[in-house]
């Protein structure tokens, strides 16, 4: 199994962002899952055990978000990576799970600093800082419950772009 967790933001409008983040966020939120991607696929296609990608994804690659123009479109693009690897796997009789999961609000570092970033730069900062205060933000152990379920049953995730709202609680 590989599981692509990694994550970069940058919240900065296009126009304001160091251009070096902007390349870092690329590199690690796109260009790695798709090299880890391509390596794990060719060391195990032949080999006949269960065999999962879990990209991890995000909302923010369904919708466009100010201040977070890469962020959105390397999710995005770990997405249309994802659902192309599938379609690969199934027109050449390959048997390799792939998902992208959206994970949800969660309270992680990342959380943390988006909340920080002045509202110039993200004019929702207000609404993730209440969704701390109000409780909004799932736990990451709760998160890492309902990954395991889709990973471990198959019928809890029948498409590739999984949201992990829509699977309930075990």
């Amino acid at each position: 199994m590989l599981v692509s967790n990694a994550g970069a933001l940058t919240v900065k409008p296009i126009g304001s962002a160091d251009p070096q983040a902007l390349i870092g966020e690329y590199l690690v939120n796109l260009v790695a899952p798709a090299l880890l991607m391509n390596t794990f696929i060719a060391a195990f296609q032949s080999i006949t055990i269960n065999r999962q990608v879990v990209n991890i994804s995000s909302g923010a690659g369904q919708r466009p978000t100010d201040g977070w123009a890469t962020y959105c479109a390397t999710k995005a693009g770990v997405d249309m990576l994802s659902r192309t690897v599938a379609l690969e796997q199934e027109l050449s009789k390959g048997d390799v799970r792939v998902l992208s999961i959206s994970p949800g609000v969660a309270d992680t570092d990342m959380q943390a600093v988006i909340r920080g970033t002045a509202p110039a730069d993200f004019s929702r900062v207000h609404e993730f800082v209440d969704f701390k205060q109000s409780g909004g933000l799932a736990s990451p152990e709760s998160i890492a419950a309902k990954l395991c379920r889709v990973m471990d049953d198959p019928s809890l995730a029948p498409e590739v772009l999984v949201s992990l709202r829509s699977i309930p609680e075990a």
